[in-house]
């Protein structure tokens, strides 16, 4: 059980590691890198610790705490999940605003331009 509690904590460590990388590559805004930096480091403690959620799991009639952080997981998978839909979503309608955009805009400088050449055709006869 030790290897996969330090191999879990190596992984977290990975993870911080990561963030640490798109912060200073201002990927990531200073609060968001700082509750994934508390979230890294609280799995860090509950990976070699698991003994801390016991209590928790008695209070919720789950058996094990192992079976306490899966219920957990799914629940923040599930936040995970709807969040980056709805953010993918949000950026579809952006870019399909501006692209509409970009092809009025495109298309207005093609009138102006086939209107000036006209109008200097017509002013050489």
């Amino acid at each position: 059980m030790w290897i996969f509690q330090v191999a879990m904590a190596l992984f977290a460590v990975f993870m911080l590691y990561v963030l640490r990388i798109h912060f200073k590559k201002q990927h990531l805004s200073s609060m968001e890198y700082g509750l994934w930096v508390l979230i890294w480091l609280g799995f860090i403690m509950l990976s070699l610790s698991p003994s801390l959620l016991q209590g928790v799991a008695d209070v919720l009639h789950i058996g094990r705490v192992f079976d306490l952080l899966i219920v957990f997981a799914f629940l923040i998978l599930t936040v995970v999940s709807i969040t980056t839909r709805l953010s993918v979503l949000a950026s579809q309608q952006k870019l399909a605003e501006l692209t509409r955009l970009l092809a009025l805009q495109s298309a207005r400088l093609e009138i102006e331009r086939n209107h000036a050449a006209t109008t200097r055709s017509s002013k050489k006869r």
